[in-house]
C-alpha cells in the first residue's frame, strides 16, 4: 500500500496491523490533508498532513483504539512530523513519526526546516522518556560504525549520504534531550 488516500486503504491497513499483532506503526505518505484523529476498524489514526489541502506527504501513527487512553498528548508538527506521548508502567514513551525530504531535494531550506523541527520535537519529549523515532529518514546508514556511534546501531547498508549525517546529528540531540 503506497498511501492511505485510496478508498478502503485505512481499513485494509487496520486488518493487516491486527493480523501481525503490530501495536504502533509510524506511517509516511499518508496523504491526508490537515491533521486529526480518526478510528477505522478499531485502529486509531493520529495524522499530520499539509495545511494547504493538497494530498501530498503526511505522516500518521496507527494504534489499537484500546491504547488511546494511554496517550497523554499528541501534536501534529508538520506534514513530515508528528509527536505523541504515552504513559506506560515504567513512565512515559515519546514517539516521533518522521518523513524526511529525499536526499535529492533541490531546496536545502526544506531539509533545514525538517531537521530544525525534528530537533525541536525531540526537546518536547520528557527528560526521562523513552524516545522512539519511527519513519523514513531517506538516509543510507552505511555499514561502518564510527567510535562512539550510539544512534544508528550495528546494522546498516549502502553508502552514507547527506541525510545520514543530518539524521545522526538529530539522533544525538534526541538522545540527550
Amino acid at each position: 500500500m503506497r498511501t492511505l488516500s485510496a478508498t478502503r486503504a485505512a481499513t485494509l491497513l487496520s486488518a493487516e496491523l491486527r493480523k501481525w499483532g503490530i501495536q504502533l506503526a509510524g506511517l509516511q505518505e499518508v496523504r491526508w490533508p490537515n491533521s486529526g484523529e480518526t478510528t477505522v476498524s478499531n485502529t486509531t489514526f493520529l495524522w499530520s498532513g499539509r495545511q494547504d489541502g493538497h494530498r501530498k506527504e503526511g505522516v500518521a501513527l496507527a494504534l489499537p483504539s484500546t491504547l488511546t487512553s494511554a496517550c497523554v498528548a499528541w501534536a501534529p508538527v508538520s506534514e513530515r512530523l508528528l509527536f505523541a506521548r504515552f504513559r506506560h508502567s515504567l513512565g512515559h514513551v515519546s514517539i516521533i513519526v518522521c518523513y524526511a525530504p529525499t536526499d535529492g531535494t533541490p531546496t536545502s531550506a526544506i531539509k533545514e526546516q525538517f531537521y530544525t523541527d525534528l530537533e525541536a520535537t525531540f526537546y518536547r519529549c520528557g527528560k526521562n522518556d523513552l524516545k522512539i523515532a519511527l519513519g523514513d529518514f531517506n538516509a543510507q546508514t552505511g555499514s561502518l560504525r564510527q567510535t562512539g556511534d550510539t544512534s544508528l546501531g550495528p546494522w546498516g547498508s549502502g553508502t552514507p549520504n547527506e541525510n545520514s549525517d543530518l539524521f545522526s546529528l538529530s539522533a544525538e540531540v534526541g538522545g540527550s534531550a
